[in-house]
Formats: structure tokens, sequence, C-alpha cells
């Protein structure tokens, strides 16, 4: 259909403007865009997606929109566009001036389009590896700046010139353009890059050209007005610009609305075209070898039962006593056909944990086996949060840094969880990783079924203060355990035990309210205070301590400390433990251990 420059705009409540001039793909010579001048006094340039078109005739254009909602949609502004070289040529029945393109989100680095997901042949005898959306990216120093986005591909060599890496999860999140050139290898533990971390910080950011949320409402919109796909129900959710449609439709309506999506601006690709990136390939009984010589054997692999991929290995270690380590899947260097190679000497990988059984939970019945491990190889973290590495910090409020330059939201305990539009629970607390303090897991209470349901940080789409929005919600994971929140009054005759046993603190009083621990009555001394404190945010269930405890030496159990403290000479107070660890995990992560190598990798920074 023609769309005359100068015919009116119209909205289904009234007349917009008049259309100025049309956006044209340069590639395929369609129109993709309309420019509509609307307002009186102060005339404003709107964009408008011509897949908002209801009809058109030579003077009159009928949008699918309100007055109001083309209000909503960008304003025209030069920066963002450029005139075509040869107008007349672009699109048949334009004058020139009358056409504009998008300037290419990529023109600082020569220009393309983008893909998720390509095969490149590197050199002339290897291979061709998929580089795709998920892919780890590593630097020189073998330290990990994010995984790849999205791939930019020349239109007329149809070659991959530039990988679109990102980094950061919930917040802070940033992409960067690097050119194919600075790629060293690749393998199907992720790609390697031929620059430093330094030098990475220097490449050109990308800019998306919309929003998630602009992309959804525009493409949205735009199935609900083309007679294809108009009344099919199909639903859309953008991440990253990737479109996943939600609904059951025919293969046709699907093919019609990819093409409606592929117009909208900003869409990169589509959720299924993107395949779960690669695993290194580890095998059960593969020896694994340290940087000076032979380790020892893949015993078994710790699998994330929420993101579904392996988070640590079980090697098989020592001959007559065996010493069996668990070892984060970040130290695999890379995979050969003798074996696995860990980026460490042995000395580095002994002060991992020894593997203990009773730490672990097996899947229950019902698991699809992550591929290619087999259930009986598989392993999820135990304790209270089943399948989350530790160590845990649980607690009722956060500050989590938003936003460049970076700013702070408080998260509390009771903001809403949102997800499909919908209210599905409330925030009960989160999971800290106490060695840097970034928050990786959110507890949530299903508000149909009052269960406690536990959600990766990577699932968050967006949030403030009281308000939390999840791009998944997944409250069942068959063959999952679920989550078994301790009852107040066993913490509570579980706190009252510990005290009970511990010299001092004797006359320790404790109320605990939804996993609140609240500690109140006199204690001699302040070192009393802290180890008070460090027992209650030890104890399984604790989310949070109120410590009121009164401290002096007029208290009732200052006589049974001097008793104490005459009858044992050397006895000390209880050191204070500045992380909390699963009570099951004390002796495999004891607070004399060094370092803990289980920060998450995918943290909220």
């Amino acid at each position: 259909m023609l769309l005359k420059v100068g015919a009116f705009v119209r909205c289904l409540n009234g007349t917009a403007g008049k259309l100025k001039s049309v956006v044209v793909n340069p590639e395929d010579n369609q129109v993709t865009h309309l420019i509509v001048a609307h307002g009186m006094l102060k005339k404003k340039e709107r964009i408008v997606p011509v897949a908002w078109v209801e009809y058109a005739t030579e003077n009159e254009i009928l949008l699918n929109a309100t007055l109001e909602e083309l209000e909503t949609l960008p304003e025209f502004e030069d920066l963002f566009f450029v005139v075509p070289e040869v107008e007349i040529k672009l699109a048949e029945g334009y004058q020139p001036g009358e056409i504009r393109t998008f300037k290419n989100p990529y023109a600082s680095t020569g220009g393309g389009n983008a893909y998720i997901a390509r095969f490149v042949r590197f050199g002339f005898h290897d291979d061709e590896v998929l580089l795709q959306r998920g892919t780890p990216v590593l630097v020189r120093e073998e330290k990990e700046v994010g995984t790849v986005d999205h791939l930019v591909v020349d239109p007329k060599t149809n070659l991959v010139t530039h990988l679109v890496v990102r980094r950061g999860g919930l917040v802070n999140r940033e992409a960067r353009i690097i050119s194919i050139e600075r790629v060293h290898r690749v393998k199907e533990a992720g790609v390697r890059l031929d620059m430093t971390a330094e030098e990475f910080e220097q490449a050109p950011l990308f800019e998306p050209p919309a929003s998630d949320e602009q992309i959804a409402f525009s493409l949205q919109r735009a199935l609900d007005t083309d007679p294809s796909t108009r009344g099919s129900g199909l639903r859309v959710d953008v991440q990253n610009g990737v479109v996943s449609f939600i609904g059951s439709v025919t293969d046709e309506v699907k093919k019609a609305a990819r093409a409606i999506a592929s117009r909208i601006r900003g869409v990169i690709g589509f959720s299924e075209d993107v395949l779960a990136p690669p695993s290194p390939p580890l095998k059960i009984g593969e020896p694994v070898h340290a940087r000076d010589g032979r380790y020892g054997t893949l015993h078994k692999v710790v699998v994330d039962p929420y993101e579904r991929r392996v988070t640590h290995l079980v090697v098989r270690h020592g001959w007559l006593l065996a010493k069996d380590r668990v070892i984060p899947i970040e130290r695999v260097e890379h995979v050969e056909l003798d074996g696995v190679y860990l980026d460490a000497e042995a000395a580095e990988l002994d002060v991992y944990p020894q593997y203990r059984e009773e730490v672990f939970a097996e899947p229950l019945l019902g698991w699809a086996a992550l591929e290619p491990y087999k259930y009986t190889d598989t392993l999820f973290w135990g304790g209270l949060y089943t399948g989350v590495a530790p160590p845990i910090l649980p607690v009722i409020e956060h500050v989590v840094p938003v936003g460049v330059p970076e700013d702070k939201i408080l998260m509390r305990r009771g903001a809403n969880v949102f997800f499909d539009g919908k209210v599905v629970g409330v925030l009960d607390h989160m999971l800290v990783d106490p060695t840097s303090g970034a928050m990786t897991h959110l507890i949530v209470e299903e508000y149909d079924s009052g269960r406690r349901v536990i959600v990766p940080t990577e699932w968050v789409r967006e949030l403030d203060g009281e308000v939390i929005v999840l791009d998944r919600w997944e409250p069942e994971h068959l063959g999952v355990p679920s989550l078994q929140a301790r009852d107040d009054a066993e913490i509570s005759a579980d706190l009252h035990a510990r005290f009970q046993a511990t010299p001092g603190l004797s006359g320790v009083q404790v109320e605990v309210e939804r996993g609140v621990a609240h500690l109140s009555g006199h204690v001699p001394t302040s070192a009393d205070r802290d180890a008070a404190e460090a027992i209650a945010r030890g104890t399984p269930g604790v989310v949070a301590v109120e410590n009121m405890l009164i401290q002096g030496v007029n208290s009732p159990q200052s006589t049974e400390r001097d008793r104490s403290e005459k009858e044992q000479p050397g006895w000390k107070s209880l050191p204070v433990r500045e992380e909390l660890i699963d009570e099951s995990l004390e002796e495999t992560f004891p607070a004399s251990d060094p370092p803990s190598p289980f920060s998450n990798q995918d943290q909220v920074h």
C-alpha cells in the first residue's frame, strides 16, 4: 500500500496530524515507519510503526491507536536518521526529501545487521563453530567479561564482523562491540579474546535502538492490527531485543508474526532460534589435570536446578586416603581428548572444600537429566535452600546498586512480585553472597499456595523498592526438593537450646517471628553479645536478627561467667562468624577457610 506524504493521519479517537515522511529499510526498499507531524501549536513528529496502519487511502491513513498512545511513541530526531544518497531508488512513489533511513546501531564500527546465532569458520582448516547468545566471553587474563548477546553480520558478504558482548544481570547492564578479529579462539566452553580486560573496557558501547518495553508495546499492537494475526491471542515477551511468542497458534500465524516483528525497530531475533549454550563436554570418569600434572578424575557434577547448568565438579583426588574436592566450573580452562584441564596448580586446588556426601542432595524422581550427564552423575547443593551454592546469607533488607551512573535501591520483605502482568507472590527474603555482598536469589511466597519459591536474580527483569518484575516464573521444578521453611517455634526452641549450651548465654531470651530472631536480656560482655548474634545468624531458618541484648557486669550471667573463667582459665568467648553458612556445611566450609571459591560469577553488580 502506498502511504502518501501529506495525507491526514487519524487515530481511533481523533486526527493526529499529517504524514511528513517515511522510514525505509534500504535492503528491501520497504516502508517500516511513518514520521507523523502531530499537534497544533507545538508540533511533535512521532515515529509510528507501519504495522499500526489499519487502512490507507490517498488522503487518509487510519492507525490502530489512540491519540494518547501516539504520545508515548518516540519523537523524531535527526540524530538517529540519515537521508539516503539516492532516495528515488529506495522506494517507488516517493520524492527526494520524503524518505529517511534509521542510522545503523553499529555505524561506529562500519554497520551491519544483527543475528543471534551464526556458524563461523576461523581458519582454513578449522571446522565451523556455532557462535550464539549466551556463550561465555573471556579476555587474555582468563577473566570472564560477559556473554555473547548477538552477532553483527555484513549484509554484502554475509560474514560475521563483530560480537556484541553483554555483561551485568539484573542491574548495570551494558554491551560492547568487539571485532571478530580480536577473537583468539572458540571452544565449547566459550570465546577467548586476544585483548586485556582494560582493552575490553575501551571497546565501543552498543546502544539498543529501542527498549524491550518499547519493542513489546509496538509489536503487540502490530499483531493486534494485522489481519493475519489479529484475534489469534498471540502475546509477546521481549528480552534484550529477542522476541518470545506466547500462545498456541498455527505455523502460518507464527510465520506472519515473525515477519511483522522483523519490521519493528530493535528486534534482533526470536527465542526459538536461541539454543542453550553448550556446556563443556565433561565426561564422568575422565582425567582432570592441574597445570602441574594430573590431579584426579571427574566423579560427579553439581548442577544449579533452576538455571540447569553445571556449577561445580566433584573431582576424585588421592589414592589410599581419597580427598575428593569440589571445584567451581570456572576453573575449567579447556577440555581435550585426554581429559579436563584446570587453570590452577594442585596446591591451589587443594584449598577447595573436600567432598562430603551429606552436604549434597540427589535429584528426585522426575528430574530431567542435564545432558550429557546421567541422573546418577548429578548432585544439587543440599541444605535449607536446595540447589543454591554456599556461602549463603539470608536477609530481609538489601541495598542493590542500579543504573549508570550508579544509584541504589533498598529491597525489603513485602515487595510485590509480578510475572506476565500479574502479581504471583510477595518477597519474603533474599539470599546474598557474603563474599561479594551481591544478591543472588529471591525467596518469594506464592500467593495461591503460600509455598516459598527460590528465584535466581537472573530471572528478574526490573525492580524498585516495592515491585519486582520477573522474566520467568517457574514455581514447580520437577525433581527438585521444595524449600521447607522451618516453623518459628522450631527455630526458637533450637536457638534456646544453643544458648543454654553456651557459657555466658544461658540468660538470652529469644522470640522468632517469620524467621526474624529477636534477642533480649543481659549478657556480661560485648563479645557475648556478638557471639549470641553469630549463633542466631548461623541457625537454619533465621533470616534476620534483632539484637536487643544489654551488656554489663551486673547482669545475671556475670557471676556464672566469673565462676566459669576461674574453673577454665583458658576459656575464650566464641569467635564472631562474618558469614552465615548452613549448619550442615560448617565442617566443609569452616570459618577459618580461605576466601570462599563459591562466589557466583553472574552476580548483580
